[in-house]
């Protein structure tokens, strides 16, 4: 069996805001043995959104697992995975289309 190799991933979860929602998301993570590399989180009041940015060293398959996971969460509006170089670009016209 082959290993497969891990890179850099960035989680951009778009959630309704709610006390627990990073408690959840974190226990997701540890739940597949994953170290979180990076967390950024912005808070909008006006619309009672989050915007979660997570970077994880892991697999695509377990990325993938995780994304399906935290799609299923009720708070979770959308959940987009990037690789690194990709993020800030895409992350500029999210903010933007939610505004």
């Amino acid at each position: 069996m082959s290993k497969r190799k891990n890179k850099n991933h960035i989680l951009s979860i778009i959630a309704k805001d709610n006390p627990r929602l990073i408690t959840r998301i974190t226990n997701i993570i540890a739940k597949h043995c994953i170290n979180i590399e990076m967390m950024n989180t912005t808070r909008f009041p006006s619309t009672c959104l989050i915007f979660i940015n997570i970077t994880l060293k892991t697999n695509d398959e377990k990325i993938e697992t995780l994304r399906k996971q935290f799609e299923k969460i009720v708070e979770t509006i959308e959940v987009q995975v990037f690789e690194p170089e990709k993020c800030l670009k895409k992350e500029a016209k999210n903010v933007k289309n939610i505004l």
